[in-house]
């Protein structure tokens, strides 16, 4: 029978489940996101009555899309190059502030080993250059990538240019061999 009060205020959601109309709204609840549960849920009782669940098809499209995990590799992917190409583009200020800096890191750092090789030396300034130069063959891979690998984009200026701004990095390699 009868379950104490303060008992059945706690397994209350149990009482719900073992009806039958919500053990089959309580488990194809569960087959979706706990997210758009919450939303299903107006009450909050833990359980989706019928009028909940059946609101679930004037969600939004967008909100029925917001699932963790459900994103496909593909899509961020595409939304990664979109947003590379975006940066590219429009030059956003902290991207050209932070391009900047690492040119004339670089620079410097190749300069002051020219010039003064035990100064360079002291400062480990062949291996912050080294660091600079991998980040200019990482922003090149990147656009090349955005390009679709197409090798016709190495022979256009800013692809001509992101080719030999990275080239330094074959020094490392050789530097490694014995060269």
């Amino acid at each position: 029978g009868r379950v104490p009060s303060l008992r059945r205020r706690r397994l209350l959601p149990l009482w719900r489940v073992a009806d039958s109309r919500h053990l089959r709204l309580r488990c194809e609840a569960k087959s979706r996101s706990w997210d758009e549960f919450d939303l299903l849920d107006t009450n909050r009782d833990g359980v989706l009555s019928r009028a909940e669940y059946a609101k679930r098809m004037e969600l939004p499209e967008k909100t029925q899309v917001t699932v963790r995990g459900s994103v496909g590799l593909n899509e961020k992917l595409e939304n990664f190059k979109q947003y590379l190409v975006e940066c590219e583009e429009t030059g956003p200020l902290q991207y050209r502030v932070v391009e900047s800096f690492l040119v004339a890191l670089g620079t410097i750092c190749f300069v002051t080993r020219v010039v003064s090789p035990d100064i360079a030396g002291e400062l480990f300034l062949k291996e912050v250059e080294d660091i600079v130069n991998v980040s200019f063959f990482i922003k090149f891979l990147l656009l090349f990538w955005i390009n679709e690998f197409d090798i016709s984009w190495l022979f256009t200026g800013s692809g001509a240019l992101d080719v030999a701004s990275c080239l330094p990095v074959l020094c490392i390699p050789a530097r490694i061999i014995g060269g």
